[in-house]
């Protein structure tokens, strides 16, 4: 007599049976001269993408701090208005990035949270910049801390609008 198969074990697999991968699967049916198909490939892992999230925020996060530190920053960069217009542009990428860095949670309180905390750490990261520019030669400016909060805060809002919408929080606009 045999016994039922226990949850969780395909039918027809024995105990103790490795379950087959897809190249084993289409390599059977090709030698039992059934029609095969390509297997799916899986989706990315999502662990990958977070990875490489938080690869590109390390980088950008660099790149922002090596430009903020330069002794004289480019000509077209600070012509009058475009300084803050650059800062904010800047920052905007990185308040995207850090909340799109941090793990987004499954509940609206979560999301907005995750984006509290990516505005926070942005405008301190801006702030502190702002601050060591004294030790470089440079001046720094109020108006450029501001434009950075500015700007982290806009990308923290683009990137939690979107993952409220993706939990059906916020209808989007007609």
């Amino acid at each position: 007599s045999t016994a039922p198969p226990r949850r969780g074990r395909a039918p027809g697999r024995r105990r103790g049976q490795r379950p087959a991968d897809a190249r084993t699967v289409v390599a059977r049916r090709a030698l039992a001269g059934l029609t095969v198909q390509a297997p799916v490939p899986a989706p990315p892992a999502r662990g990958h993408r977070r990875t490489a999230v938080r690869i590109a925020l390390a980088l950008y996060a660099l790149l922002v701090l090596a430009a903020s530190l330069y002794p004289s920053p480019p000509v077209w960069a600070s012509a009058a208005g475009r300084d803050r217009l650059v800062h904010a542009a800047a920052y905007l990428l990185l308040g995207l990035l850090l909340t799109a860095a941090l793990n987004a949670g499954s509940t609206t309180w979560a999301v907005w949270r995750r984006c509290g905390a990516a505005l926070l750490i942005g405008a301190c990261y801006g702030a502190g910049l702002e601050l060591a520019q004294r030790y470089t030669g440079r001046v720094p400016e109020t108006g450029d801390a501001v434009a950075n909060l500015m700007g982290a805060a806009a990308g923290a809002a683009l990137v939690t609008l979107h993952r409220l919408r993706r939990l059906g929080t916020v209808k989007a606009a007609p």
